[in-house]
């Protein structure tokens, strides 16, 4: 009977512990979490395996991050000649009203050195004289 008390004694073991384990998996929800990444993991081999044969769109992405940047530094120059187009002076500079709000942000932020020293930046960004 030893030998025999033994085997039964692993496998209620065995058995008590497969119990134990689905009880602590169902509680912390283990397989739900499993489940999910084991979903989670095969949509991006899903995508993984789209991206593949799409090699041709990240290689433009550069080219179109360039154009972007060229309509920036389009947008820069038609405000600059807008701005030249509308203020003739110092004293026109000093009097656009779009001017006066960024100065005054630069001065209550950094002070009336600030504020003059924008007012001029913008003026030599003109080609006005004070």
């Amino acid at each position: 009977m030893g030998f025999l008390g033994v085997l039964i004694g692993l496998i209620v073991l065995v058995l008590i512990f497969i119990i134990c384990r689905e009880i602590f998996c169902w509680y912390w929800k283990i397989n739900e979490i499993t489940d999910l990444l084991r979903s989670i993991n095969d949509k991006l081999s899903e995508e993984s395996f789209k991206n593949q044969n799409t090699v041709e769109k990240t290689a433009v992405e550069p080219v179109k991050e360039t154009v972007k940047q060229e309509s920036e530094e389009e947008k820069q120059e038609r405000e600059l000649k807008d701005l030249r187009s509308r203020i003739k002076s110092y004293d026109d500079l000093m009097n656009d009203p779009k001017i006066k709000e960024e100065a005054e942000t630069m001065q209550r932020f950094y002070g009336k050195d600030a504020y003059e020293h924008y007012l001029q930046k913008k003026a030599k960004e003109l080609g006005l004289e004070n």
